[in-house]
């Protein structure tokens, strides 16, 4: 009985190594399914800005056309302190605004300097909004939230679920109502389901600096019990120990 003991306990360290060693499989396949659906739900992402909803941020550059009068035209930046300065006016707020906004406060400022001046403003270069993608996908960061950017587009963006991710539960962070900084609103979104089309909800649009979370599978718990206990319980390739076991039987015949 006790010379059985050492070949039993391997035959059950190999069975459940094999065992593990599919559903880790299984898993990845799982992952690389969930991907490919992401890539055909997800049309590829607009890489336009919504400028008319664009609220302008320190750091955005504008150009400033005057119509008739070129020599006034100029390109200014939104300063650390919110303001834009031009030619004869000085400082204007410009922070938190949008395009059309600030090009009617421009307007109104020169109009008591000029008579009935016609001034657009366009983008030059802009900071922009962002989101974050983090979690169990294959490149987090950051990326610019782009018009009408979605969830699916985001992870999309993000080089797809890796393969320790749980697609049904993705977490959205999206900054409370007003926009008060450090208060977030959570919402949790099964995506697996999402992509069968048994969610409750269509593939939520991202609103600036979004964070979006890919919680951890409970498969990655499955692979540490494999290294903390069947890796230890076989310090050595399975290959060898199927060998032994072979050997063992030959020579109890």
């Amino acid at each position: 009985m006790k010379g059985n003991k050492m070949p039993e306990l391997l035959r059950k360290a190999v069975a459940i190594t094999m065992s593990l060693s599919m559903l880790l499989v299984g898993c990845a396949g799982n992952v690389s399914q969930l991907n490919k659906a992401i890539t055909q739900a997800a049309a590829t992402p607009s890489s336009e800005i919504d400028l008319e909803q664009y609220r302008l941020q320190l750091g955005d550059v504008i150009s400033v056309v005057f119509y008739g009068n070129p020599e006034m035209d100029q390109e200014v930046i939104v300063k650390p302190d919110g303001n834009i300065s031009l030619f004869l006016v000085g400082d204007i707020g410009a922070e938190g605004l949008t395009l059309t906004e600030l090009e009617y406060r421009v307007e109104e400022e020169y109009s008591q300097q000029m008579k009935s001046p016609e001034i657009r403003l366009t983008m030059d270069r802009f900071l922009g909004y962002n989101i974050y993608v983090g979690g169990e996908v294959v490149d987090p960061g950051t990326y610019p939230l782009t018009k009408g950017l979605t969830l699916l587009q985001a992870i999309f963006l993000a080089g797809g679920f890796n393969e320790n991710a749980k697609a049904n539960r993705v977490i959205i962070y999206s900054r409370a109502e007003g926009g008060e900084l450090g208060r977030y609103q959570k919402i949790v979104v099964d995506v697996s389901k999402m992509l069968k089309g048994k969610a409750d909800f269509q593939d939520p649009k991202l609103k600036p600096f979004d964070t979006i979370f890919v919680s951890r599978s409970n498969i990655v718990k499955v692979d540490l019990f494999v290294d903390q206990y069947i890796n230890r319980l076989v310090p050595f390739p399975v290959v060898q120990v199927l060998s032994f076991i072979l050997l063992w039987e030959r020579l109890r015949d």
